[in-house]
């Protein structure tokens, strides 16, 4: 008995010399605070708490559904994900991202958006679990450094050893070379290798930024496709697709690499440049097309609002394009902020030529400017349109009264009419009146400027313009007192002979014809010379006919020798043989030269200077263009000048030819002419008074 008490005591002993050390680094959890109404449970007993060590709880818990009583809707999405699926493999086996867990106790920073959770499921373990959230961070922290450690100390065991290093050979003697740089006006010297220099720090940045934009312009000229943000840029490739209207997108998006290219050659920015990827970097006609279609969004978006709630007043004139009739719609408007008028072009939509289809176009043109159709954000106050054909004046302005939401009631309605073509009709009116329209069959004034027209088309410009240089030649040299020389045979002399005694007539048929003027063949300067070629006269457009008749009024003898050189080169069955004979047939007739000269009189007294002051006036919209609010004092100066033309100095041009062909003053065809100036004169006051009420 006693030895196996003294065997029980040595055992007790020894296990308590053993677990001393165990006994000391247990750690005891504290007791649970005790509730001063536990003993009035009223006999329910409590729940036990579930009670996890924290090195079982790291081991065993893995994910949110391992937590115990953990409700289902504290679970993290992947835990949420995984009891929704079909579970084809165990928990541990699934990689995919969307089924694993956040595991919130684990994590010691989190972004916001998983704060509720963390805070959320933390509480849960620390009430059911207790256990404390920062020991068990703490051992979190420790695991993963433990892990980091062993890691490191696998990685540097397995690493090879480090090779031996060959010592590098003496590098070659270094050059120090003295360097003085200045700094506050303060001269300084340094020493330096020759290989470096010393530079201001703004020079060096200056040189730094300098090269970064050279490396954006030779990255932007290698791109495979282009591409840009800027609204800027955008914009002016749109407007200078549209500066060419008539060159197609697709020839385009090949011009402007070439011009890119053409214009930094020289300068070597493209020097290794690849010019597939140069070609390709530049808008393709598709992109080009997209810039033009948001440029006129946007252009319309910032029109729409600037004509917000403004008196808008329309100018319309229709015109054609391939074919196709198109309505040009052009709007003004008084800016308050500016002082001035201010016009934008609305679109130049096709249109029929009716009043009624006009104003259809012009109701389609304002709903672009308004947030919805037939709004009344935007009214027309007033229309400027021609004064002949459909869609214009008064039948114009009954369909817009007609359209809703379209325009001002008729008592604010102004209504106007372009006053340019007005005083062209004045010309034109007169012209057929007096003189006659110009026709084949017709020998006229008009006839014989059509003639000049079509005689200088008929020829090549060069050949044309030496032809021209041999007549002025010969007018220069020619004396109408000194008889020419013939030569040739019997039929060529009869015909020279021919020739000079109509040439002699013509020659003298008045004196400020330009016969001293001798051109350089080789001058590029045409302009105010022989050589100017002559713009088609068109009675209805505006001064053509006036800018021909002082061509040919300068050059009448020069013109005249040119068209018996083109019968002497051509055949008789050709185009410029015949056209050259009619013009020979009608520059010999005097009375053309006469009538050249009232067309030429008039224009150069009355017509030029009042059509330069409607075109060229820049009143309160600093633009040249037709402007209406002066046309009442304009009228009666028109109507005044228009009355003392014929005593004007202009027409002593006119007089001078008349007397040229003998005709006395009170004869019957000095009266017939002074009949022609009479009827001229009644024709343009009537057309001034019909068009300019």
């Amino acid at each position: 008995m006693s030895s196996d008490n003294a065997s029980r005591n040595n055992s007790s002993k020894r296990s308590n010399e053993d677990g001393d050390s165990t006994r000391r680094t247990r750690s005891v959890s504290p007791l649970p605070p005790r509730r001063l109404d536990d003993n009035n449970n009223n006999g329910i007993p409590v729940a036990k708490k579930q009670r996890l060590s924290l090195r079982n709880f790291t081991s065993q818990i893995k994910c949110c559904t391992d937590v115990h009583d953990l409700p289902v809707a504290m679970w993290c999405s992947g835990c949420s994900r995984w009891e929704a699926s079909k579970k084809l493999k165990q928990r541990d086996e699934t990689k995919t991202r969307e089924c694993r867990c956040f595991q919130a106790w684990k994590q010691n920073k989190v972004f916001p958006r998983f704060q509720t959770h963390c805070d959320a499921i933390m509480s849960h373990v620390e009430t059911n679990c207790n256990i404390d959230r920062d020991s068990l961070q703490e051992l979190v922290d420790d695991d993963e450094e433990a892990k980091q450690e062993l890691e490191t100390t696998t990685t540097n065991n397995d690493a090879p050893p480090l090779p031996i290093t060959t010592p590098s050979p003496k590098g070659r003697e270094i050059n120090w070379v003295p360097n003085t740089f200045f700094v506050e006006k303060q001269s300084f010297t340094m020493m330096v290798p020759s290989t470096h220099q010393i530079y201001n720090e703004k020079d060096v940045g200056r040189w730094k930024n300098g090269y970064e934009i050279y490396k954006r312009v030779k990255e932007k000229l290698q791109r495979k496709q282009f591409n840009t943000k800027s609204l800027f840029s955008q914009s002016l490739f749109s407007i200078a697709a549209a500066a060419v209207p008539a060159m197609a997108l697709s020839a385009a998006q090949f011009l402007f690499p070439l011009i890119v290219m053409a214009f930094f050659h020289d300068t070597g920015l493209f020097d290794n440049i690849d010019l597939e990827k140069h070609i390709k970097s530049f808008p393709s006609d598709n992109t080009l097309r997209k810039h033009n279609l948001h440029q006129a969004t946007r252009d319309t978006i910032v029109i729409s609002r600037k004509l917000r709630h403004r008196k808008i007043c329309m100018a319309c004139d229709k015109g054609n394009k391939k074919g196709i009739g198109h309505f040009v719609k052009r709007s003004s408007t008084w800016d308050p902020i500016s002082g001035s008028v201010e016009a934008n072009t609305i679109d130049i939509d096709a249109s029929g030529g009716k009043s009624n289809e006009c104003a259809l176009s012009i109701e389609s043109s304002m709903n672009k400017l308004k947030d919805n159709d037939g709004d009344r954000s935007h009214l027309l106050f007033g229309q400027c349109t021609d004064s002949g054909g459909g869609g214009v004046l008064d039948s114009l302005a009954d369909e817009l009264q007609a359209k809703e939401n379209l325009a001002c009631g008729p008592d604010e309605h102004l209504v106007a009419n372009c006053c340019i073509h007005g005083l062209q009709l004045q010309l034109r009116d007169a012209v057929v009146e007096a003189l006659g329209d110009g026709g084949l069959d017709n020998v006229n004034a008009m006839q014989l400027l059509h003639t000049v027209r079509d005689l200088q088309e008929s020829l090549d410009l060069e050949e044309w313009r030496h032809i021209l240089c041999l007549a002025c030649q010969f007018v220069s040299t020619y004396d109408p007192a000194v008889p020419v020389v013939l030569t040739g045979t019997k039929s060529q002399k009869e015909c020279q002979s021919e020739f000079c005694d109509k040439f002699k007539t013509t020659f003298n048929c008045h004196s400020k014809f330009k016969t001293n003027e001798v051109v350089d063949p080789d001058t590029e300067r045409c302009l105010h010379t022989a050589l100017h070629k002559m713009t088609e006269p068109i009675l209805t457009r505006w001064w053509t006919v006036g800018a021909g008749a002082n061509c040919a009024f300068d050059c009448y003898p020069q013109l005249c020798h040119a068209a018996q050189t083109v019968i002497n080169i051509y055949a008789g069955g050709s185009g410029p043989h015949g056209i050259a004979s009619c013009l020979c047939a009608h520059m010999t007739n005097q009375e053309n030269c006469i009538d050249l000269t009232l067309i030429r009189s008039c224009h150069k007294g009355h017509t030029s200077p009042h059509l330069d002051w409607l075109q060229s006036c820049v009143d309160l919209s600093m633009t040249q263009a037709f402007q209406s609010h002066s046309m009442s004092a304009r009228h009666y100066i028109m109507h005044r000048d228009l009355v003392c033309l014929p005593s004007n100095t202009v027409f002593e041009d006119h007089t001078e030819a008349i007397e040229k062909a003998g005709h006395v003053r009170g004869s019957d065809e000095h009266k017939r002419h002074m009949k022609k100036l009479t009827v001229f004169m009644d024709q343009s006051l009537n057309a001034l008074r019909t068009h300019f009420k």
